[in-house]
């Protein structure tokens, strides 16, 4: 769609690459190394991370490992919360435990649902999966990177 996309890939892995895009990653299934400003995280399944614009990451998947990944670029994002400066999720479930993550897993449920139909795929219900899920990460994993605070409302909500 070009400001946004997603995929879903198996076994993955990635040389450590820098993203311009907001990186969103669910393992479907499988064991996955995150490598994210310099710190491991060994994710599995059901677990989401995400990878803010303007880091440098690296994504191994193990044997017989599944992920979705969905990208946001940083225009998108701008045009949408109307601020200039990169948004900054705070929303790792292997390291935040006193969220449920139940809102995003069953956003990415709904996407590889929508993903496993390819021959009756329906662009408006994939793009509006995908927006779903960017309001569900402004609405309660948006910080402010200059004073910490959350947002909790986009600009044009």
């Amino acid at each position: 769609y070009g400001f946004m996309n997603y995929t879903v890939q198996q076994e993955l892995k990635e040389k450590a690459h820098f993203s311009g895009d907001t990186v969103v990653l669910y393992v479907i299934f499988g064991n996955v190394q995150l490598h994210l400003m310099d710190i491991d995280y060994d994710l599995r399944k059901n677990d989401v991370a995400v990878i803010n614009s303007g880091v440098v990451y690296q994504i191994n998947g193990g044997a017989g490992s599944a992920v979705c990944i969905v990208n946001y670029s940083a225009d998108l994002l701008a045009s949408l919360y109307g601020s200039e400066k990169n948004l900054f999720f705070m929303c790792n479930s292997k390291t935040d435990r006193s969220r449920s993550y139940g809102q995003i897993r069953g956003i990415f449920q709904e996407i590889i649902r929508e993903y496993i139909r390819q021959e009756r795929k329906n662009v408006f219900r994939e793009r509006s999966l995908l927006y779903k899920l960017l309001a569900c990460l402004c609405e309660d994993y948006l910080e402010d990177k200059v004073d910490g605070t959350e947002k909790t409302a986009a600009k044009n909500s």
